[in-house]
């Protein structure tokens, strides 16, 4: 915390170590020794901290993206086994046998496992964008709770 008075950064004592100013003072509505001028208690804005950290982690925790992850590999993988075992023939006839087998794996893992990730990242960006959704649902519904937590940033950044 930066002292008001001397500009001292000091964020561990109740007094600046440079010029001895107060920088804490006990908060009115818990009881707990708080920085000058903050603008709400640190433990409403830490309760409101957590329930924003509650809506995304329960956006973030659900199975759906695995899910469809899983189920699209599979999908790919069977899609690319059948065109491997038609391709077969002409793949080993072109090459010796050995290579043509072992360009063949690789072929059948790649047609996997490529498309696979690019729907996982497809799907970390809904996970993400649903997770702001639901966030800012939350905000709409609580605007008093939004308008607290956007003037304690405000002077977090003032603090800096």
């Amino acid at each position: 915390m930066k002292c008001p008075k001397c500009g001292k950064n000091d964020s561990r004592d109740n007094f600046c170590g440079g010029c001895g100013a107060q920088l804490r003072e006990k908060c009115q509505e818990c009881g707990n020794m708080e920085p000058i001028g903050q603008p709400s208690c640190m433990n409403e804005l830490k309760a409101i901290g957590e329930k924003v950290c509650e809506i995304k982690n329960k956006i973030y925790s659900s199975k759906w993206p695995e899910r469809i992850s899983l189920g699209v590999m599979l999908g790919y993988m069977t899609i690319s086994a059948t065109v491997v075992l038609m391709l077969k023939e002409d793949i080993n006839a072109f090459f010796s046998s050995s290579s043509g087998d072992l360009l063949l794996i690789i072929f059948f893992w790649c047609m996997g496992i490529l498309p696979v990730t690019c729907t996982e990242i497809r799907l970390r960006k809904k996970v993400n964008s649903c997770a702001e959704l639901a966030v800012e649902k939350f905000w709409s519904e609580n605007p008093e709770l939004k308008v607290k937590y956007d003037v304690w940033q405000e002077w977090l950044k003032l603090q800096k």
